[in-house]
């Protein structure tokens, strides 16, 4: 077996197990990134075959690559301007910095071929299906999420996953109903406002796409849906209902509560803000939050927060205008190449499923910090790859 064969297969199963056992198998997905990651800077420094077909991925995906460089770049340079330098808040960030050298040996390898791949899509659907019903036994947490996550990017992962292999699967209406069977329950049991608007909207945007069907039918049909959930499902009433007086109680004065102290943090997003427009405080909000605390300006619930529950608000308490010119780079330069996609036929499904899960993660990143965790970002990394791969397969076709 020669060595570009090996390499391709080591770097199809890591995708493989990094998708299907990221949310169930602890460090699972962060230990094979970095693996992977080794190996492509390896090869990138050692063969001019990978080099040349770096450049030719930053080539094509300019704004895709400066995306992915940017943040970690912006934060070890606040954190190195601050007194003490701590650069495991860039943790997560290095994870998406590494995206690029990865396309490249993904796609110089031959590895990552989606009809291989979406079979890890849903067996991750699977696993975590059952690992959140295993985690409601032991704890009775009806919020679904396995033992080392939480239950928001759980259930948006899960929403990505489903749409991922639905998108692609091309065959198997049953397999795939399925799918969408156990995400949904996920999904529904998270009782997370962000994940369900991302979901939505998502779906939304297949479901035109892909049918003829006018966009007021299926807003009526949302409608119609949220109106049912709203009378037959005391879990979504009491979720709505709770919603709703909570925003009115932060009105009133009172700030607590789940709203109550994510109203709160956004606030103190502005403060911090206003007080360091250009840089920002750093990744480390706990002082600047608990100087807010001290002059009254938020309670002691929040100001002990590790950050501000939602990635444009923490981006711009943190790392000011910077953080906030950043938040737009990333959305935008991270969906263009899959619309650009949709546009062609042998890439259309590939570019529908980026933007759909562009949209789902936009949403649930106003209510929590998405790509916070090296977890979460190994993981968000590796599907850009393997889409970005297939754009590149169809665009630049391999013997």
């Amino acid at each position: 077996m020669n060595t570009s064969k090996i390499v391709q297969i080591i770097s199809t199963t890591s995708l493989i197990f990094i998708f299907s056992l990221g949310f169930s198998v602890q460090r699972s997905s962060t230990s094979l990134y970095l693996i992977l990651s080794a190996l492509a800077l390896i090869l990138i420094a050692t063969k001019k075959t990978f080099r040349n077909t770096l450049k030719l991925c930053w080539k094509t995906f300019p704004g895709w690559t400066i995306a992915m460089l940017a943040l970690a770049v912006a934060i070890t340079i606040r954190e190195i301007a601050s007194p003490t330098i701590q650069l495991r808040y860039a943790d997560a960030a290095y994870r998406l910095f590494l995206a690029p050298f990865l396309l490249a040996l993904i796609f110089e390898s031959k590895a990552g071929d989606i009809k291989i791949i979406k079979w890890s899509w849903l067996t991750a659907v699977i696993l975590m299906a059952a690992s959140g019903y295993f985690n409601y036994i032991t704890t009775q947490d009806i919020r679904l999420h396995s033992a080392f996550t939480n239950t928001i990017p759980y259930s948006a992962f899960c929403a990505v996953f489903a749409i991922l292999f639905v998108t692609t699967n091309q065959s198997g209406k049953l397999i795939s109903a399925a799918c969408l069977i156990l995400a949904s329950a996920v999904i529904f049991y998270s009782q997370s406002r962000g994940v369900w608007t991302g979901v939505i909207l998502a779906t939304t945007f297949l479901i035109l796409n892909t049918y003829n069907i006018s966009g007021k039918k299926i807003f009526s049909t949302i409608a119609l849906i949220a109106i049912l959930a709203y009378a037959t499902s005391d879990l979504f009433s009491s979720r709505a209902d709770i919603t709703i007086q909570q925003a009115m109680d932060f009105f009133n004065g009172n700030r607590e509560g789940s709203v109550g102290m994510r109203m709160q943090l956004a606030l103190a997003s502005y403060y911090i803000f206003i007080e360091n427009p250009i840089f920002g405080a750093g990744r480390n909000l706990l002082p600047a939050l608990h100087d807010l605390y001290v002059n009254g300006y938020i309670t002691q619930s929040v100001s002990d927060a590790a950050d501000t529950h939602g990635e444009l608000f923490y981006n711009a308490a943190s790392l000011g205008i910077v953080g906030v010119i950043y938040y737009l780079i990333f959305y935008i330069f991270t969906t263009v190449p899959f619309i650009q996609a949709m546009k062609q036929k042998a890439t259309r499904q590939v570019g529908m499923a980026g933007v759909a899960i562009s949209i789902v993660f936009f949403f649930t990143g106003f209510t929590h910090i998405t790509f916070g965790l090296s977890m979460y970002a190994s993981i968000y990394a590796s599907i850009q790859v393997v889409l970005l791969t297939a754009i590149l397969n169809a665009k630049y076709p391999k013997t």
